[in-house]
């Protein structure tokens, strides 16, 4: 797993250029991967059309230190292109490579609906970090598993549901664009990724309102 962030060459519009002595890396970040002072990690540096790679460890201010050669290199690459960027992706050692099962993609979306209702509880404190939040948001790069899944099933189950909701027994909301077909979701009782069957004995169609009440509800 990898994630990705960028930061101007020069500090604000017409500002002085940063200085590029070392990298800090953004708290979220180290959320994310569990970071802590002392942790090896590997961080590609992309400029331009040049790339750089830094393995070494974070000091105690939670930086990456960037050598010589490559700060100079920095420092010219800020001059000649003053509106530019420089992007940084960090892979932690201690996080080789995951693979994200829908069940893991099910549960990220948990997480982040729990942040929400917990940044919905108190407005201020919400406001105040929504002044110092940066605009541009972080990218995370993964590896995802995925099934493949037999069309005969979904097939079968829509043709037995008739274009009705299984759950809340509602007609399908909206004619599917490509084909006029009600617009109904298959979803599998007992997932895949826990060992479920993909058989039509364990699917259900339902309506996006249903299917996302399935997963999250």
């Amino acid at each position: 797993m990898s994630v990705s962030w960028r930061k101007n060459v020069r500090r604000s519009e017409g500002g002085p250029f940063y200085k590029f002595q070392g990298v800090s890396v953004p708290a979220a970040v180290k959320s994310l991967y569990g970071l802590h002072d002392g942790d090896e990690i590997s961080l590609a540096v992309q400029f331009g059309s040049s790339l750089e790679v830094i393995e070494k460890p974070l000091t105690s201010g939670g930086e990456v230190a960037v050598g010589k050669d490559l700060n100079e290199r920095l420092q010219k690459f800020a001059k000649q292109f003053p509106t530019s960027f420089v992007q940084f992706t960090l892979t932690s050692n201690k996080v080789p490579g995951d693979f994200l099962s829908h069940d893991d993609r099910r549960q990220s979306q948990i997480e982040f609906d729990r942040g929400v209702e917990n940044a919905r509880s108190n407005r201020k404190s919400r406001l105040a970090r929504l002044k110092a939040a940066p605009k541009i948001p972080l990218t995370e790069t993964v590896t995802v598993q995925v099934y493949k899944r037999n069309p005969d099933v979904v097939a079968e189950r829509l043709d037995i549901a008739e274009g009705v909701c299984e759950d809340c027994g509602s007609e399908a909301p909206f004619p599917r664009r490509s084909t006029g077909e009600p617009y109904l979701e298959v979803h599998h009782i007992h997932t895949l990724a826990e060992g479920g069957h993909d058989t039509v004995e364990n699917t259900t169609a339902l309506c996006p309102n249903c299917h996302r009440k399935a997963h999250y509800g």
